[in-house]
């Protein structure tokens, strides 16, 4: 038999075989997805101090994450009241002004004579907090975290007139205050961090301080004041914040809130009612707060519960605990300070601070709050 021939058959009927057809599946390729950024968050330890500044009303008990970490105390000194337009008896016209140095001492001024054809408004006498005297026996010196004005008008919607002109005159320890016994408008539309708005496009109208000058940093004796010389031990002058407003209706009525949150070293060893314990020193904390827009914003509105309402159960209080614990004990804290708000409620326990949280971290804020060369997160 020809072998050849059989190989040859085979692969003649191999090659006549029907073939198995094919069945090409093409698959619609998914684009890449982006890797997403994590939403930012809201950080007890760092954020604290920013938060205050933000809403000194709202955030309390927050001491400043600096070098200096002597052991001290927290206190906010609060006042309220209501000031009304003075009338110029010559023209019947109506303006009102107040302003706040964020001191103990010669800290309050209020409008008491006003002359409308030179736009000039006469301060009354200084005063100071209610609770000043009691304020000044615990400490032997006192430094500023935050503080703010707010003004409400509290007059029939239908007399809603006028303008609000605002300022923060920044200072520091070698020059006087710049707002003495009088100031005209003038004056404040040329601050330099002014603003310029009609009475009734506001329901509160918030005035931030901020430090300005490495003096504002320093502690200063209780009684410290700025009516003295630059040159006495005991002057302190952290600026001034205006609130002037004309073209009033002679039925306008205001209401004046001024807070002072406050750093303190104890005067004695003898009381322990106030936590006294060493400050957190957090670099990246100061440089979140120093180079955010949220800061540097000084006029704007704030959450009207925070002004408005003053009780010894309400947010001020927990929110001043939140902050001690936060800047005593970093992020440490966090389990205790979720505990606490579990227990007590977190609408209650975090109502202050977590209304500045979410402008802290929400867009398009939250994107560059900590300026252009940091990063978000560190």
């Amino acid at each position: 038999m020809n072998t050849k021939n059989k190989r040859s058959k085979g692969k003649s009927a191999k090659s006549n075989a029907p073939r198995a057809s094919t069945t090409v599946v093409v698959t619609q390729q998914q684009p890449r997805s982006r890797p997403r950024r994590p939403a930012p968050q809201f950080d007890f330890a760092r954020d604290s101090y920013l938060a205050t500044l933000v809403d000194p009303f709202g955030v309390h008990g927050v001491r400043i994450p600096d070098e200096i970490t002597t052991p001290s105390g927290c206190l906010t000194l609060r006042r309220r009241f209501t000031i009304r337009g003075i009338q110029d008896g010559s023209t019947g016209k109506y303006a009102a002004s107040v302003a706040y140095s964020p001191i103990i001492e010669t800290s309050i001024k209020a409008s008491a004579s006003y002359n409308s054809t030179t736009g000039s408004i006469t301060y009354g006498a200084v005063s100071t907090f209610a609770d000043a005297t009691a304020a000044k026996a615990l400490m032997r010196g006192y430094r500023v975290v935050s503080a703010g004005l707010a003004i409400m008008q509290t007059n029939a919607m239908s007399q809603n007139q006028g303008r609000n002109l605002c300022a923060y005159f920044t200072g520091n320890d070698t020059v006087g205050p710049f707002v003495g016994a009088a100031l005209t408008d003038e004056d404040v539309l040329n601050g330099e961090i002014s603003e310029d708005s009609p009475v009734n496009s506001q329901t509160i109208c918030c005035i931030k301080w901020s430090p300005s000058d490495g003096t504002n940093f320093a502690y200063h004796r209780p009684n410290a004041s700025n009516t003295g010389s630059v040159t006495d031990a005991g002057y302190f002058n952290p600026g001034t914040l205006v609130w002037y407003a004309d073209g009033l209706s002679s039925t306008s009525s205001f209401e004046v809130t001024v807070i002072l949150n406050l750093e303190f070293l104890p005067a004695k060893n003898t009381f322990s009612f106030c936590p006294l314990l060493p400050s957190l020193y957090h670099v990246g904390a100061m440089q979140r707060a120093l180079n955010s827009p949220l800061v540097t914003r000084t006029f704007g509105t704030t959450a009207p519960e925070n002004v408005m309402i003053s009780e010894n159960s309400n947010a001020l209080g927990i929110s001043s605990f939140i902050g001690q614990m936060a800047s005593n004990f970093g992020s440490g804290a966090s389990d205790v300070i979720g505990q606490a708000a579990r227990r007590l409620g977190q609408s209650l326990a975090m109502a202050g601070i977590t209304a500045v949280a979410r402008r802290v971290t929400q867009p398009p804020l939250g994107a560059g709050l900590a300026g252009h060369p940091l990063p978000l997160q560190y």
